[in-house]
């Protein structure tokens, strides 16, 4: 299973713990690891399932960003209070004033952590990647005062305007269990592709025709028995209502609303007599 899993990594920090925990994975074309690119975020999944990725682990605004821009499963690597409680104690050294920046969507409560953090800390918070720049860029007037702890884009910002900065890395706890995760899911994919495939090739094999529909009345499997016999191409039938493609197979919305199987039945669907059994399938 060359590229597996594709990570986005957020910052040289994030690469660098997931290299240590997995390079082996990384030896062996396992895990493909990107950084991000702020300018081309929404595109990032793409290129990643394009390299053969079947699930892409991402970031913060990364995950948010390629949400809906691939057709794999995306793990969400998420951004934890222990991990921005770590940034700011590694801020703290620096005596500086601390300007935390972080995505509307991460939960920290700072009033609830203020007694153990013991230092007054700004918080920044942005709803979209566009509202960043502005939450660092206007601290360059004190910049030898202040220290941003933030994402990956935020501390590059930081970086580009001379302001120290501290990355929000993950622990690695957090990063061991989400891939491990991500390998879970990999398994279970590669383990139902291969269960459809046997599925399909047997009963493409056999001698009958085999539809069924879903709850919807929507196709979901379609041999090529079938395909022979009612002379309509898979394409043009899988996923969609029965009634508006195949409407001579009327008598399977009936079971279906019934709830009665029948089986031995003669039916006429044009210039074809054919013999019929239609089950209910129940799952859970």
């Amino acid at each position: 299973m060359n590229g597996t899993i594709g990570v986005i990594a957020s910052d040289i920090e994030l690469k660098n713990s997931i290299e240590e925990l997995f390079l082996e994975d990384i030896i062996s074309e396992n895990l493909i690891i990107d950084m991000l690119d702020p300018d081309n975020m929404e595109k990032q999944g793409k290129i990643l399932e394009s390299k053969g990725a079947k699930v892409v682990v991402a970031r913060s605004g990364g995950y948010r960003h390629i949400s809906g821009t691939v057709s794999i499963p995306i793990v969400h690597l998420k951004i934890t209070t222990i991990d921005i409680l770590q940034a700011i104690k590694k801020a703290r050294k620096y005596e500086k004033e601390i300007v935390l920046v972080i995505w509307d969507g991460v939960y920290f409560n700072y009033d609830e952590w203020k007694d153990i953090i013991n230092a007054e800390i700004i918080v920044e918070k942005f709803k979209e990647k566009s509202e960043i720049k502005g939450n660092v860029k206007k601290y360059i007037e004190n910049k030898d005062d202040v220290i941003i702890v933030g994402s990956g884009i935020a501390c590059s910002f930081a970086r580009e305007y001379g302001i120290d900065n501290v990355f929000i890395n993950a622990s690695k706890e957090s990063i061991y269990e989400t891939i491990k995760y991500a390998k879970e899911l990999v398994a279970n994919l590669e383990d139902e592709k291969f269960k459809t495939e046997v599925l399909k090739t047997v009963l493409d094999g056999v001698h009958d025709a085999v539809i069924a529909i879903n709850n919807e009345q929507r196709v979901i499997l379609y041999n090529e028995r079938a395909r022979e016999l009612l002379g309509k191409a898979p394409e043009y039938v899988m996923d969609k209502k029965i009634l508006d493609v195949l409407p001579s197979l009327d008598f399977m919305v009936d079971i279906l609303e019934n709830r009665e199987d029948k089986h031995g039945e003669i039916k006429y669907l044009e210039d074809l007599i054919i013999t019929t059994n239609t089950s209910i399938l129940n799952v859970d």
